[in-house]
């Protein structure tokens, strides 16, 4: 595929066209019959290319491709990205006077080059001159001495480059001459995009030099053959009806082959990406020998493919192990001059395809190559749809910073380049040093001489490195020659590194050798410090304090006892822990016996202990004194002895342990429920203790130990303490100390150094920043050892700030298999870091650590993957369990005769060589199909101000109610109510917890970390403590019986609101049916929310019994808009509707919202507002971020364009203070009223502050300063009465009735309608758009999961039923359509006080639908509506899991088919000439939403249905 011309352009088409069609290979022969057959099909429609008689002057529409330079062009104004040129050294005997006639000659015969570009009516056209001057002025360097010569030739030649064109002022061509000596020239010359490409440049040249020959006399004449057809003449052809429709065949064949493509490549890249346009670009040459570009042609001409697609299927597999992702499109370009006469014009013909790379199912080359050939084959057949209307047909979003569509691209030159000649002189090509970077990457190949390939990789500099691209580089010829050696093994195994990048990899994760040490083991560590401070303090307690000496001498004796007991090298004796010197005195003890050490924990159950014993075959079990009682209480035979039982001894009782004896074992949890012993030799504990002692300050210290010994973190303060001289100081709970209580207690013992969790660390720190201080915090503290969790990089400045940054903070990291610490980083604040986390730093002397991909292969820089770790450190196995041991630990493949530790832990390398922990693999909870991280929640209610730990956690404590509590740790003056609000600015409904437990302090495990097995249910605690109201009517009684089982709590007082102690509109369809169960008496659901307290709901049941109803509600009454809510008293509009330059948007955060925000980013310049429920701008542009990228929407550089404005609808002048609300009046010139609360179960009081209200608002706001026009979003719900039934409810019909409004959602709408009408009879522009069902976006299926048409696909799943209703059918707007529509009417493709809507009248009937459900493997039987309604209501009933559970009541018993018929002629009026029209809710469009919830696993996927 080749977007240049050949090197000349001669006679002879015949012959030529005989020779081309003798040398096609079989795949072109292929192609040709393709188009062939194409144009066969066409028929007669397709007409070639004819002159037109134009009036001089005369505008002319711009092709697609040249409204994409216009569009660049006003993006980003004068920027030379867009330039086509060749700069030549000529040597010899040039004619100055010859170069200016031949390019006037040139220019006069080809139209494009007298084109120039302005707006008529504000659309581009583009308009030939008759004629144009151009010179070519020459610049005399030849006084300059050699060196400065040349520079400056390259400076002149940089700058001609980028010197931006005025597009108003033809020609867009430029040619400048540099005299460098008698007969030594430089002939700069420059075309903009909009008139050229490549293929033209050859044209000029070839023209040129033809001219110049003639007028040089070198030949009689030019013999250039006229030219019958003119770049204009192409234009207006492309808009005929037949080429029309042949584009628009080819746009459905594109509609289809990149359906579901997100168009976006995530490639690691090594800064962040920006808003601008277009990056700074580089080049990097490249070269494939001849002997591997050989044998790649050779297979793929076996596969009957070309080399371009072997080489296109390479480079895409290389961009899909890079970015982790297996649907990678890559743009590549085509003259597109398959026209009669096109060949020989200057102009912009160039489109390029978007070829898309399935690397799904994990292909080997061959099944690669043979999908890579057919794709190929197809776009090629289809080549003549502009890129452009391809990118507008997908609705691939066109963002800043981000090219749509791909943003790489891949160029193959087939032929050797023939070098451009101009007559009598030596031509040589030289390269502007200054480039743009259109794409990201931009992979350029072509044939060298001597059969290899060269080319270069064109990339953007402020994105990527140098050593990046040569590593793709090496990557692309590494995965070539092994694919090509094993063409049918699965590309994804093949390894994708050559031996320098395995070597760098491997570099950046080996620690290094070991520490040289004369020890083998601990002890004689510790033995060999004890001889040089003797005297010096070794443990200390309260109270209590053992020197060197002492420990060493009572240990020795302690070990003299056991090697009588038998205990020796490879034994095990258990010790029964506790944090005091005895406990360590008896580990010492074991260690100088030889043995391993096994700590046990006296709190476990006995049951427990006697497993470990027994598992261990334990030679003895030692106990403190403090402990004995409770040693003798296990039935065990192991023999007993006291650690103070023994006398001290200077005598060591055993001096030749080996490094790879067991030094100790420690139990974790096993998944079978039994514990695994880890057995951990001397050698990986030694390789601990010196790789601590080189990495932290550890001479002088007084370490506070806080993990105890059963926990494998004791192991990284013991004996690096022990072994420099430190002492270690205990305290026996220090888990439980305050923050200020251990301020103390360190203050009292001179604590220097302190070893936490995470967690306990996190919980001091926020306690000292909450108090204020005179003196220095902790003034001896010199190092923080935190580890356990991941720790944020605010918290460590936080810490930072309160102790002066004086202390030195250490980030563990490692498993217990690995010997407690494999990586490790140091910092003081964290600044130098821009990550969220702290990254977990770099291996220990002795470790190796390795990042590696599904297959066990390192895995590229940057790429996520498993962490692995070798080295001294890992552990010899599971104790009495080899198989388990065989699968977590095997061989190293990168280390021969080493062993590895598979970690279930994903990370990445930074560019800055860190290693990066993004989670574990496994650390998700589902609910009701959604797939949920709880630690997102957890760190959104951390970020509260007013909350200082939080915990999260799936429950199930009734069966079948699965629900998210939330335990938090937090101010008085904080509760459930603002920490719900609060989540709710960051996170989806699916992710609120429905529960909160206030806790004084987190449960912390032994070892420091949240216990959440000790979170206790949620019950009383979900109450802050007040008065209790006791029931005083049978009535209150009877209903708190019901509210008790309900909500499974007893503590509830009548003035309790039934959704701020643990109910949700999930609960309430339970509630009532046990209410009409206790009582005999129906209560609607919209009673429980109007009266939701239990006294008020009792009243209501009372009153329900006594033969009442619900009170007279007078709707019309409602409509009430203030008189000062008048245009009258403001100005004019600011600017017209088509160019707002500042709009508010309310209901960003929505699903229809983020299309409307996608497609005014896109379509307008206009600053956005978004009023958004938030603590801050950050938290606003966060919750917008994340609405759009939900639905893949977000570009990166949006939030250049986006203004939050923290408010709330429910809050006069929108939550906003009087200047606030004054200035947003002045500055917003329209508004999108989109927002509200939505909520079909709620009465009308409940939605009346926001959707009325709200609206109330947004018109004050609209009339004050100045008229803003409004555009207000209501429903087709407001029109579903019953005297619209059977009827067609048209555009311009007047207002529904007001009696005739059911259930609050629709009286709130149907009020703020009204009060905008009103608004817009007193002269207020206002706009209303009544949409239907909106659903999921027509070309990704992206939905909205929570909303009711997601919750019947979910319900009826989960039911295994679905309802048989023939009669019924489902109307379904596309998102897309819906919010392109709203914006484009808005911006004055409609009426500015019109009423349109939105109802997809090509609807879907419920069995099509129940059967394309079937089809994509989701296992549903269709039964009579009767039966289902009464599973379904059975159902929710007991359970809240099924997703209709909320809307269960609302199904009637006998379902009505009848509805009105929606007219959306004003709609469709509007916006079908700018080609946006709805498409066919068929079952095509229910697949993709179908696939779209599969794959996000709201769904089961078609395997998962069928297991």
């Amino acid at each position: 595929m080749s977007s240049s011309p050949p090197p000349s352009q001669g006679n002879g088409a015949h012959d030529a066209t005989a020779e081309r069609l003798a040398r096609l290979s079989p795949q072109q022969r292929e192609l040709l019959l393709r188009q062939l057959a194409a144009r066969k099909s066409a028929g007669a429609a397709a007409q070639p290319i004819r002159p037109r008689a134009l009036e001089p002057g005369a505008p002319l529409p711009l092709s697609a491709a040249q409204q994409r330079m216009w569009f660049f062009e006003r993006l980003q104004p004068g920027t030379g990205a867009y330039h086509v040129y060749a700069h030549l050294r000529l040597r010899g005997a040039l004619d100055a006077d010859a170069v200016q006639r031949a390019f006037a000659a040139v220019i006069a015969r080809h139209e494009s080059l007298r084109t120039g570009f302005g707006e008529v009516a504000g659309e581009p056209r583009q308009t030939v001159a008759a004629q144009v001057g151009f010179a070519v002025p020459t610049i005399d360097l030849s006084d300059l001495d050699p060196q400065r010569r040349e520079a400056e030739l390259q400076r002149r030649a940089d700058e001609e480059t980028v010197r931006p064109f005025d597009l108003a002022r033809p020609p867009l061509l430029r040619a400048t001459l540099v005299r460098l000596d008698r007969d030594d020239h430089a002939l700069l010359v420059v075309l903009h995009h909009i008139v050229s490409d490549a293929w033209s440049l050859g044209v000029l040249f070839d023209e040129f030099n033809r001219v110049y020959a003639a007028e040089i006399g070198a030949a009689a004449e030019a013999a250039l053959a006229p030219s019958a057809l003119q770049f204009g003449d192409c234009v207006l052809w492309q808009r005929e009806p037949a080429h029309e429709q042949t584009q628009a065949r080819q746009l459905a064949f594109w509609r289809d082959a990149l359906a579901g493509t997100g168009g976006l490549l995530d490639l690691p890249t090594d800064r962040p990406r920006s808003s601008a346009p277009l990056g700074r670009g580089a080049r990097y040459a490249m070269y494939l020998p001849p002997e591997l570009v050989r044998a790649a042609g050779d297979f793929a001409k076996g596969e009957n493919a070309t080399l371009f697609m072997l080489l296109l299927a390479a480079f895409q597999t290389v961009l899909a192990r890079n970015s982790g992702q297996d649907d990678v499109v890559v743009g590549s370009p085509v003259a597109n001059r398959g026209e009669p006469g096109t060949a020989p014009l200057i102009g912009l013909f160039v489109n390029t395809l978007p070829l898309r790379g399935d690397l799904s199912g994990e292909p080997s080359l061959r099944e690669l190559l043979r999908r890579t050939r057919g794709h190929v084959l197809d776009a090629m057949s289809h080549a003549d749809a502009p890129l452009e209307r391809v990118i507008d047909e997908l609705k691939i979003e066109r963002a800043p910073g981000r090219t749509p569509l791909f943003q790489t691209l891949f160029v193959l030159q087939n032929a050797v380049a023939e070098p451009l000649r101009l007559h009598g002189l030596d031509t040589r090509v030289f390269e502007s040093q200054e480039m743009a970077a259109r794409f990201e990457i931009t992979l350029t190949l072509g044939a060298a001489s001597d059969g290899g390939l060269v080319g270069s990789f064109d990339y953007d500099r402020d994105l990527f490195d140098a050593d990046t691209i040569v590593r793709l580089e090496q990557q692309l010829e590494t995965l070539l020659r092994n694919a090509l050696a094993a063409p049918d093994r699965p590309l994804a195994q093949l390894s994708l590194l050559p031996a320098a990048q395995r070597a760098q990899l491997l570099a950046l994760g080996d620690g290094g050798a070991p520490a040289p040490c004369a020890h083998n083991d601990l002890y004689s560590l510790f033995a060999a410090q004890a001889a040089r401070t003797p005297d010096a303090p070794a443990l200390v307690e309260p109270g209590r304090a053992l020197s060197y000496r002492e420990l060493l001498h009572r240990a020795n004796g302690l070990g003299r006892r056991l090697r009588e007991l038998g205990a020796g090298r490879e034994s095990r004796v258990a010790v029964l822990t506790d944090r005091s010197i005895e406990a360590l005195v008896a580990v010492l003890g074991v260690l100088a016996a030889g043995a391993a050490y096994v700590p046990l924990d006296p709190a476990h159950p006995d049951d427990r202990l006697q497993f470990l014993l027994e598992d261990t075959a334990a030679k003895a079990l030692l106990a403190p004194p403090r402990w004995r009682a409770r040693a003798q209480e296990l039935d065990t035979e192991v023999p007993l002895l006291g650690s103070d039982e023994t006398a001290p001894s200077p005598q060591r009782p055993c001096d030749d342990i080996a490094a790879d004896d067991a030094a100790y074992v420690i139990y974790t949890s096993g998944s079978t429920g039994q514990p695994k012993g880890v057995t951990v030799e001397h050698r990986g504990a030694v390789n601990l203790t010196l790789g601590f002692m080189a990495g932290h300050d550890f001479a002088g210290q007084r370490l506070l130990m806080i993990p105890p010994l059963v926990f494998d973190a004791s192991v990284g303060d013991v004996f690096p303490a022990l072994a420099s001289g430190s002492a270690l100081v205990l305290h026996p709970h220090p888990t439980e100390l305050g923050p200020f209580e251990l301020e103390a207690f360190c203050a009292e013992h001179h604590v220097s150094a302190i070893d936490a969790p995470a967690a306990l660390w996190r919980r001091w720190s926020e306690g000292w920043a909450a108090r204020k201080r005179d003196g220095a915090l902790l003034p001896q503290l010199r190092l923080m050892m935190i580890g356990g969790e991941s720790v944020g990089v605010e918290q460590v400045r936080r810490f930072a700030a309160i102790t002066d940054g004086r202390v030195a903070l250490s980030n563990h990291y490692g498993p217990t298999e690995t010997s407690v610490c494999a990586a490790m980083l140091s910092t003081r604040d964290g600044a130098e870091f821009a990550a969220r986390e702290l990254p977990i730093g770099r291996p220990l002397p002795g470790v190796r650590l390795y990042v590696v991909d599904a297959h066990g292969e390192l895995a590229p820089r940057g790429a996520a993957g498993e962490l692995c770790i070798g080295g001294a450190g890992v552990a010899r196995g599971y104790l009495n369990r080899p198989e388990q041991s065989a699968e977590a630990f095997p061989p190293d493949p990168f280390a021969p005769g080493g062993r590895l530790y598979r970690t279930g832990d994903l990370a990445r390398w930074n560019a800055d060589g860190t290693l990066q922990f993004l989670g574990r693999r496994d650390h998700q909870v589902k609910l009701r199909g959604f797939r949920i991280e709880l630690g997102e929640i957890e760190s959104a209610l951390e970020a509260h101000p007013q909350v200082e730990a939080a915990a999260v956690l799936l429950r199930e404590d009734r069966p079948g109610d699965k629900r998210l509590v939330a335990y938090l740790v937090a101010d008085p003056g904080s509760g459930p109510a603002q920490w719900r609000e609060h989540l709710a600015r960051s996170l989806p409904e699916a992710l609120l917890p429905s529960a909160y437990v206030r806790l004084e302090a987190m449960p912390l495990n032994r070892n420091g970390k949240i216990d959440r097995k000790a979170l206790p249910e949620p019950s009383e605690e979900l109450l802050e403590q007040r008065p209790l109201v006791e029931p005083s009517t049978d009535t209150e009684r009877a209903v708190l019986a019901v509210w008790r089982e309900v909500l499974g709590r007893e503590r509830i007082s009548a003035d309790d609101d039934f959704f701020a102690i643990g109910g949700d509109s999930l609960m309430t369809l339970p509630l009532v049916f046990k209410l009409h169960a206790a009582l005999a008496v129906e209560v609607p659901l919209a009673t429980v929310f109007a009266a939701p307290t239990l006294a008020a709901l009792a009243r209501r049941i009372d009153e329900l019994r006594a033969g009442g109803g619900e009170d007279e509600f007078d709707l019309a009454a409602q409509v009430r808009l203030d008189d000062d809510i008048h245009p009258c008293n403001a100005a004019l509009p600011a600017a017209s509707r088509a160019h707002p330059r500042s709009v508010l948007i309310t209901g960003a955060t929505g699903f229809l919202g983020a299309y409307m925000v996608r497609e005014l980013l896109d379509v307008s310049d206009a600053e956005i507002l978004c009023l958004v429920r938030a603590g801050s701008d950050e938290d606003g542009l966060a919750r917008i971020r994340n609405n759009l990228r939900g639905y893949e929407l977000w570009r990166e550089g949006d939030e250049a364009r986006l203004r939050i404005v923290p408010g709330d609808l429910a809050l006069p002048r929108l939550g906003l203070d009087e200047a606030a609300f004054d200035a947003l009046a002045q500055r917003a010139e329209a508004i999108f009223h989109n927002g509200g609360q939505v909520n079909f179960l709620a009465p009308y009081e409940h939605l009346e502050a926001a959707n009325v209200g709200g609206t109330r608002e947004v018109l004050r706001l609209a009339t004050r300063h100045r008229v803003k026009p409004v555009h207000l979003v209501s429903t087709l719900g407001v029109c579903l009465t019953a005297s619209n039934l059977d009827r067609t409810v048209r555009e311009s019909d007047p207002p529904p009735r007001a009696d005739e409004q059911y259930g609050g959602y629709n009286q709130s709408k149907w009020v703020g309608e009204q009060l905008a009408l009103l608004a817009r009879e007193r002269g207020l522009p206002v706009a209303i758009y009544r949409p239907a069902r909106i659903t999921g976006d027509s070309h990704t299926g992206a939905s909205n999961a929570g909303d009711y048409f997601n919750a019947w696909i979910r319900g009826c799943v989960q039911l295994g039923r679905a309802p048989h209703l023939p009669d019924e059918a489902f109307d379904m707007a596309p998102v897309d359509y819906v919010g392109r529509a709203i914006v484009r009417i808005a911006l004055g493709a409609g009426e500015a006080n019109g009423t349109f809507h939105f109802y997809n009248r090509r609807r879907l009937p419920i069995p099509d639908a129940v059967r394309a459900m079937r089809e994509a493997g989701l296992q549903v039987e269709e039964i009579d509506y009767p039966q289902w309604r009464r599973e379904l209501l059975a159902q929710a009933a007991v359970s809240r899991e099924n997703a209709l559970a909320p809307f269960a009541g609302l199904f009637p018993e006998h379902p009505n088919p009848r509805e009105p018929q929606f007219d959306c002629s004003a709609s469709t009026r509007a916006v079908e000439p700018l080609g946006l029209i709805c498409p066919p809710a068929d079952t095509a469009l229910m697949r993709l939403y179908l696939r779209f919830l599969q794959a996000r696993g709201v769904l089961p996927a078609p395997a998962e249905a069928e297991a």
